[in-house]
């Protein structure tokens, strides 16, 4: 039985779209689909043809730079400024994607190097999987799809996209990209549908690798389901920004709420817990309510507008629940905290109960939770205090320290006077623990994505 995707704008509430959704007898038209273009066509094609679809696509996106991010505020809410930005950074996804399909080597290696002689050699390559399932979620409908699509491509896989149903438009307009761009038909197919669709999709034993951009209780119930095929989770994270009493406090409060209230903090990245030193909270806080303050909430097709509506009404009533219930753990408000349908405002607390829900378990919404430390140990306890391990920011010039948090802090990466929003998309990007399995970051993706053939003669 088919369900249909209703589409509407978060913050007008139109109907953009009701789109069929697929079956599970599609799905596996899909897959067989998918499976008999690979093997037909995609592992066969030259390096040189995958780089020209690619880099086609970001030809594309670069002409289509307005409509493109004109689509993602519509259907996601987000600032049309942070779409424009979001569809940059996917331009630069599949450039990246393009050049790393001309990149993908293997290597000799002699076999006269024990007592044994022997005169043979290994030539290895790096080989497609086959068939991926690239989950992803509403947040960046177009950079994360990007982000799979690119690199599955680029390695020679066909690929299989099932986009956020609360934001599947960018998704198909990306579909229509890759068509005209030469891409042969079957290789990238999007699929349409709630949550069983994409498990479903995941767990077909023809597909051999599953990348998922999601909430950590599906990502549980697929890593328990899934069996014998690769899996890439990227599950969310509770990024800490500590400051130290060296800081530049004017610009860690101003990456602070950058990155903790951009896209209306629903991101993986954003901040969602500040750890300040107890030397320097108090000017450290007053900043931070200062540029708070300073925050335009409404249209998101406005321009100037720097925080729009939470994805759905649930979504924010969910982070009004947290923000009351922080309080009744003993947090103190200083600004914010009230909702609206589904908006709310830019919101600081400080007092913030380490152990409250609000700051261990991952909120999506514009909420700073101001913590203070005094010692090194105690900041470093409460960043590891949590199942998630994604990035961390933190504002110092002391080395020794850096080095220490490095080695001590439970996270996939460490950013030294910036905050853990940062990324580039040619980096490895991942974290430990709750926050996932394996790396994204084009490069990183593609060794995902394709395995180690030897042929020895």
């Amino acid at each position: 039985m088919r369900t249909d995707v209703v589409v509407e704008n978060p913050y007008t509430g139109e109907l953009l779209a009701t789109i069929p959704g697929v079956n599970s007898s599609q799905i596996e038209e899909m897959v067989a689909r998918a499976e008999d273009v690979f093997r037909r066509v995609g592992r066969n094609m030259t390096p040189y043809e995958r780089y020209e679809i690619l880099f086609s696509v970001a030809d594309k996106i670069r002409t289509l730079r307005e409509q493109l991010a004109k689509l993602i505020t519509e259907e996601s809410g987000k600032p049309i400024k942070d779409s424009f930005i979001e569809v940059d950074r996917a331009r630069q996804t599949f450039l990246f994607s393009a050049e790393e399909a001309r990149n993908i080597r293997g290597e000799s290696i002699p076999c006269d190097v024990t007592e044994v002689r022997t005169d043979k050699t290994v030539m290895t390559r790096r080989v497609p999987l086959g068939v991926v399932a690239a989950i992803t979620p509403f947040n960046f409908p177009l950079n994360l799809a990007a982000h799979k699509v690119g690199p599955a491509i680029a390695a020679g896989n066909a690929v299989i996209l099932k986009p956020s149903s609360l934001a599947p438009l960018t998704a198909l307009r990306l579909h229509e990209l890759f068509a005209e761009a030469g891409c042969p038909e079957g290789l990238f197919q999007v699929a349409i549908g709630r949550g069983p669709v994409g498990e479903a999709l995941a767990l077909h034993k023809k597909v051999r690798l599953v990348s998922f951009t999601g909430s950590v209780s599906t990502g549980q119930r697929l890593a328990a389901a899934i069996g014998v095929k690769r899996l890439l989770l990227e599950l969310g994270g509770n990024d800490p920004l500590l400051i130290m009493p060296d800081a530049d406090l004017e610009e860690a409060a101003k990456t602070a709420v950058d990155h903790g209230m951009g896209s209306s903090g629903q991101r993986c990245t954003a901040v969602k817990r500040v750890l300040v030193h107890k030397d320097v909270e108090e000017p450290f806080t007053a900043l931070v309510v200062s540029l708070a303050e300073t925050l335009r909430v409404g249209d998101p097709g406005k321009p100037d507008t720097d925080l729009g509506p939470l994805i759905t009404v649930e979504a924010a009533i969910e982070v009004e629940r947290r923000i009351h219930q922080a309080l009744e753990d003993g947090a103190r408000l200083l600004i914010g905290g009230k909702r609206k349908g589904s908006f709310v405002d830019p919101t600081v607390l400080t007092e913030v109960n380490p152990e409250s829900e609000l700051v261990q378990q991952e909120t999506f919404g514009p909420v700073l939770p101001i913590m203070s430390f005094t010692d090194i140990e105690e900041a470093i306890q409460i960043c590891n205090s949590t199942d998630f391990g994604l990035q961390a920011g933190v504002f110092t010039n002391n080395i020794a320290l850096v080095k220490r948090l490095f080695n001590e802090i439970d996270v996939g990466a460490l950013i030294v006077n910036g905050g853990p929003g940062f990324r580039i998309e040619h980096l490895p990007f991942g974290g430990t623990k709750m926050s996932g399995i394996g790396r994204e970051g084009v490069k990183y993706a593609i060794e995902e994505m394709t395995e180690t053939k030897s042929l020895v003669f």
